[in-house]
């Protein structure tokens, strides 16, 4: 994820995050930071004990401060004005697949289990909609309908039952983000590099 190239991000506290959002002119709190580490659209900040009575409050490393400084960005600028949750999950959804180190894959568990819940708030109909959206947005160009269906499949069942097997849901949008075949006794390519495709914070609804 590039960001400002101006900025050098560091690892910071909850108090940091805040005071991140409040410096764009945001409105934050730690309970918000909670609120978005629950819901997977931050990881759980590490912890950092620096004696032996105590711990100095758990930190988060560069990348997720950047990664809650972008989103809070992505929304305010949307044109829709504030844009929904979920269409931040996605975004989050969409870093995972292409890099794990900025989403590692326990914060993107907890992100699909939302991403599920919100969803499944929604009629048959929509969420076949939805779902079919999303995998178009989280597609590379050269994934067949077979891995298109596949995945389908795969996120409708989560969001009609609210339980997610990430195994399964990696290996169908491994393939969905990977297409290309690989030769025999080479390890898959299980990150895309990112492109033109991909979910838009500020369009997705």
């Amino acid at each position: 994820m590039k960001g400002d190239q101006a900025t050098t991000w560091t690892e910071g506290t909850s108090a940091d995050l805040v005071a991140d959002a409040l410096a764009m002119g945001v409105k934050a709190s730690p309970r918000m930071v909670t609120s978005w580490v629950e819901d997977g659209m931050l990881a759980n900040p590490e912890p950092r004990k620096t004696s032996a009575h105590g711990s100095d409050p758990r930190i988060f490393p560069p990348e997720q401060r950047e990664l809650f400084t972008r989103l809070l960005e992505a929304r305010e600028r949307s044109p829709l004005g504030r844009i929904p949750q979920r269409a931040l999950i996605r975004v989050v959804l969409f870093l995972w697949l292409i890099d794990d180190t900025i989403v590692p894959t326990p914060q993107a568990r907890r992100a699909w289990r939302t991403h599920a819940r919100a969803a499944g708030q929604t009629t048959a109909v929509r969420r076949g909609q939805n779902v079919r959206t999303l995998v178009e947005q989280l597609a590379h160009p050269s994934a067949t309908h077979k891995q298109r269906r596949a995945a389908q499949l795969v996120i409708e069942e989560g969001e009609r039952t609210g339980r997610i097997d990430i195994n399964r849901l990696t290996s169908v949008l491994t393939e969905l983000n990977s297409p290309w075949s690989t030769q025999p006794g080479m390890p898959r390519i299980e990150r895309a590099l990112p492109g033109p495709f991909g979910p838009n914070a500020t369009v997705v609804v």
